[in-house]
């Protein structure tokens, strides 16, 4: 099926909790995710561009960004169903853009393929590595601090 043969109208009405992102960000995009082969996915990615491209334009235009070091990473988080004997289900992030802004004012957008490429060659070494099961563990094991409320 050919995407340019149809498109989808449709009246979104106001929702008080979403006021209907999801439907204005997917309706434009909708016969072309509706014809690819994974739909969901296409949906996600088409999303995930609408998305960034929001946010980048606010930190763009926003004059409370203006002179702040930012470091935008837009991506795409897959969570997948655990398998049997799993407590929890897996997770992926696919990095979709990015946006940076250094304080002088200079700015760049990096597109997934040097976004990737960049992240994949950073150094495996973080001196500012945290262990969460360490961390935890301290916590369980320190001893209580009861607070009093007045009375």
């Amino acid at each position: 099926m050919c995407a340019q043969l149809f498109w989808f109208k449709r009246n979104i009405p106001e929702d008080l909790e979403t006021h209907g992102y999801l439907e204005q960000n997917l309706l434009p995009a909708m016969a072309f995710i509706v014809t690819s082969k994974p739909p969901l996915l296409t949906a996600a990615q088409v999303y995930t561009q609408v998305e960034f491209d929001c946010t980048y334009r606010t930190l763009v235009k926003a004059n409370g960004y203006r002179g702040k070091q930012i470091v935008f990473i837009s991506g795409l988080h897959i969570d997948i169903s655990p398998r049997d004997g799993q407590l929890f289900p897996l997770t992926k992030f696919v990095p979709w853009a990015a946006f940076v802004q250094k304080q002088d004012g200079t700015c760049a957008l990096i597109e997934q393929k040097d976004l990737f490429a960049r992240l994949s060659s950073q150094k495996e070494d973080n001196r500012d590595e945290v262990d969460l099961e360490a961390v935890i563990q301290q916590m369980k094991d320190t001893e209580e601090i009861r607070i009093k409320l007045p009375e």
